[in-house]
């Protein structure tokens, strides 16, 4: 009996570290800077005042966020649910406005649509809830 209950135990820590691991990795990968590189039906978005890529920073220390969506900047909190889930929740945004809201509507849409995230060679992919990708942002510091 002992036997297959030490069995059970490790096979249960082995999973548990495995899924601990993967969170944490996710976790820790998003405290960076981030280009936007896609979104919407736009590569390489630019802000409409000084033609700038856009950037996105994550602070997992305080569960914030903070970016440009072209024209306009939005700063909010987020929640990370399960090992790649996370929820983005906007609290302030600047209301300027804009020449062209295209981009500005992409990046709002892709934020509030996202409910997964993954991160893969210096690349985070925001995802909706089937998994498609919304906004890809590479890392640069």
């Amino acid at each position: 009996m002992r036997p297959s209950l030490l069995g059970s135990f490790l096979a249960f820590w082995i999973l548990l570290s495995l899924f601990t691991s993967k969170a944490f990795s996710q976790e820790s990968g998003l405290n960076h800077r981030w280009k936007v590189i896609y979104v919407g039906k736009f590569q390489n978005p630019k802000s409409q005042k000084r033609m700038e890529a856009l950037f996105f920073e994550f602070d997992q220390s305080s569960r914030a966020y903070f970016g440009s969506l072209g024209c306009n900047s939005v700063s909010g909190t987020f929640s990370l649910v399960g090992t790649d889930g996370i929820l983005l929740k906007p609290n302030t945004s600047t209301l300027m406005t804009c020449p062209s809201m295209e981009v500005e509507l992409d990046m709002q849409n892709a934020l509030e649509k996202t409910r997964a995230y993954k991160i893969e060679t210096g690349t985070l992919y925001l995802l909706d809830e089937s998994g498609k990708t919304l906004m890809m942002l590479q890392k640069v510091d």
